[in-house]
């Protein structure tokens, strides 16, 4: 099978099933946040965020480097499970120790407590998963990976829809979380134990020694975006409320979903770009199209977004999260600029230089700790959202700088990037032109629409963006 059409039939795969999915995920938050309200769905949230943040201590980089090095050497696959799964019995063991001393130590509520210790038990079964998904990317088996994904969402929405039948407690949809997350095991085992190979338990230290030492600028780098992913939301709590946490996770969970949206786009590539990091042509392009594309997607959701916050929150959530919209509105642009560093994160990773990654990652994590103590207890979750969008486009932008250098491209490579805000400037003005005429929503979204689609066409994609079109218009056949 060609290159193209592995792509993309391993694209097409993930991302049906993660649509589906993410329906699921979406559905289920706004089910649990009506029901629950700004409170009670807060302290879900500030939960979900600390053991999301303290997570990154049961991986230590080997999600990565598992993925790279079995995608080289399909025979390490035994060695690289079983010894990721004694590891991670011992990271388990050391990450509980320390949620158990933050929470005695910050003295949260007995409620909130309860709820953190069930959700810690699901991170675990969580990072067990990954090990399973590490497997079936560095395969390049996308289904297992989706399916997977997919039962997780599904048995988490049909958990809720029936407390919220039900008037559960509060603790019955962490609880929710945590079988669905148990069931997804089971499936993982028998899936590997029946396609790739049997689970066995490895000891391994001398291999131990060599995993988390090539293991360890992944594991850094994942350890200064979880601060920084998840420490809005318990800065938040500390120095205002959980009421104002449930404000910035409501509309974190709507710009968060989004990013399906690339992970699933690089589990495809990144097994192909750590299979061809020798060949300096293969990534420049895969690189620079990634790039591109993800621009392109990135400015359109940003700016119909931003138009339309304020409808979108009352649609999903009710006028009692209204104060969501604002911070919406600069959270959708963060997730733009995180789209383009997925191109770039994944890249440095596949060319061995997942240590540049890291170095930026640290600064990004510090800058949105300082900015954080600094706008948070004036600005509340509004500041926490314009520290997430500042530091999401510097770290974006030092590692583009880094790899226009590394790669020996030329501003004039990106000329694309200058016509493509020319392209939004006139569709957003085409949209307000619309707007003020016809006083028609749906017919000024149309003109933006409109603009936007032939500007892309005509003045964004040139003849190699046609031609992988076309060869995925063959693949598809």
């Amino acid at each position: 099978m060609t290159l193209v059409k592995r792509i993309f039939r391993n694209t097409k795969i993930l991302f049906f099933s993660n649509v589906i999915s993410k329906t699921f995920g979406f559905l289920y938050t706004i089910y649990m946040a009506r029901y629950l309200g700004t409170e009670s769905f807060g302290i879900i949230s500030f939960a979900l965020a600390l053991t999301g943040m303290f997570s990154v201590f049961l991986d230590m980089g080997t999600y990565s480097l598992t993925i790279r090095e079995v995608a080289r050497d399909t025979s390490l696959t035994e060695k690289y499970l079983g010894n990721s799964i004694a590891i991670k019995l011992i990271l388990s063991i050391f990450t509980f120790l320390l949620i158990l001393g933050m929470t005695n130590i910050m003295g949260y509520p007995k409620e909130t407590t309860y709820v953190i210790y069930i959700l810690f038990i699901y991170t675990i079964f969580s990072a067990y998963n990954n090990i399973f998904y590490s497997i079936y990317q560095a395969h390049e088996k996308m289904a297992y990976f989706g399916v997977g994904g997919l039962i997780n969402s599904f048995l988490i929405f049909l958990s809720t829809m029936v407390g919220v039948y039900c008037n559960a407690p509060m603790y019955y949809f962490a609880y929710a979380y945590l079988f669905s997350n148990i069931f997804v095991f089971i499936y993982n085992m028998v899936i590997t134990n029946l396609n790739f190979t049997k689970i066995n338990f490895f000891a391994d230290f001398s291999f131990w020694k060599d995993f988390l030492k090539n293991a360890w600028p992944f594991a850094l780098s994942g350890i200064f975006v979880t601060i920084y992913f998840w420490m809005d939301s318990i800065m938040i709590s500390y120095f205002i409320d959980e009421s104002s946490v449930g404000l910035y996770s409501a509309a974190y969970r709507l710009v968060y979903v989004l990013l399906f949206i690339p992970s699933v786009y690089f589990s495809t590539m990144y097994p192909i770009l750590s299979k061809k990091y020798r060949d300096s042509g293969a990534v420049k392009l895969i690189y620079g199209r990634s790039l591109k594309y993800f621009a392109i997607l990135g400015v359109f959701m940003g700016s119909l977004t931003t138009l339309f916050s304020e409808n979108i929150i009352s649609l999903i959530y009710g006028n009692e999260f209204m104060g969501s919209a604002i911070a919406l509105k600069i959270l959708i642009w963060a997730t733009a600029f995180s789209f383009l560093a997925h191109s770039t994160l994944y890249t440095l990773n596949s060319i061995n230089k997942p240590l540049i990654y890291t170095k930026i990652t640290a600064f990004s994590a510090i800058l949105n700790i300082v900015l954080n103590f600094m706008i948070i207890p004036t600005y509340g979750y509004v500041g926490a959202s314009m520290t997430t969008l500042m530091t999401e486009f510097l770290g974006f932008l030092a590692m583009f700088l880094y790899l226009k250098n590394h790669l020996n491209e030329k501003i004039k490579d990106y000329g694309w990037f200058l016509n493509l805000i020319y392209i939004t400037i006139f569709s957003v003005f085409a949209y307000v032109l619309a707007i003020n005429k016809f006083q028609i929503s749906g017919l000024a979204l149309f003109a933006f629409m409109l603009c936007y689609a032939f500007g892309i066409i005509f003045r964004v994609f040139d003849n190699t963006d046609i031609d992988i079109f076309k060869k995925m218009l063959v693949a598809k056949k």
